[in-house]
């Protein structure tokens, strides 16, 4: 079974044991935020509520907001 902590430092485990935690804050934030809100979501929505300062079109163009 897989295992999310959310609060405080993000901690992942599968089967009791330890999963490597992705790198960089906005790749925690965005798992974190799927965890909390499961099910299908649209970009705009996710995009929006981890990084309301972000254009709608920076959103769907991918890489260049790093």
């Amino acid at each position: 079974m897989l295992g999310v902590r959310v609060l405080g430092k993000l901690e992942l485990e599968l089967d009791g044991e330890p999963l490597p935690v992705p790198r960089g804050r906005r790749l925690q934030s965005l798992l974190g935020w799927l965890v909390l809100h499961p099910g299908l979501r649209e970009r705009r929505e996710v995009a929006g509520s981890l990084w309301p300062d972000v254009l709608d079109e920076s959103a769907r163009g991918g890489r260049e907001d790093r």
